[in-house]
């Protein structure tokens, strides 16, 4: 607590990565919990853990984004693992749009992360890669 509150100290990141987590939790919990319950019970006490562990996390941030920030780190693989599991889940309707929704989220994430991010700006833009264009044109000439 005496290192990161009321320090001035923050994690710029935290709300885009924790908030991801806490929207997954909340996914988890409205669409997802009964499902896995029945279709994979030794795996879902994890599961649910983590997403009770993403929902705390996104409560740290008012206290401490650092806090919640290095705490949401320790739940991003079981964030993965609940994304992985989707498309074996049994949803009688929108299957496909169940399993691309984390995806398109984390996808929306990023784009908005490096359009805003003076971080991106300054740590990946230099490197010119193909993903964002090339300054001055392609060097490739395709």
């Amino acid at each position: 607590m005496s290192r990161y509150v009321g320090t001035g100290i923050d994690a710029a990141g935290a709300v885009f990565r924790v908030g991801m987590l806490g929207l997954s939790a909340l996914y988890f919990f409205l669409f997802l919990r009964k499902k896995w319950l029945r279709t994979c019970p030794q795996d879902y006490s994890l599961a649910s853990i983590g997403a009770i562990g993403m929902a705390l996390a996104f409560l740290l941030i008012p206290i401490s984004t650092v806090i919640g920030d290095r705490f949401g780190y320790y739940l991003i693989p079981i964030q993965a693992m609940i994304f992985a599991r989707i498309p074996f889940l049994p949803f009688r309707v929108n299957a496909v749009l169940h399993a691309a929704l984390p995806y398109l989220g984390l996808l929306l994430v990023f784009t908005v992360w490096s359009q805003l991010s003076w971080h991106f700006k300054q740590c990946y833009i230099p490197y010119q890669s193909w993903i964002f264009g090339f300054p001055g044109g392609d060097p490739f000439g395709f």
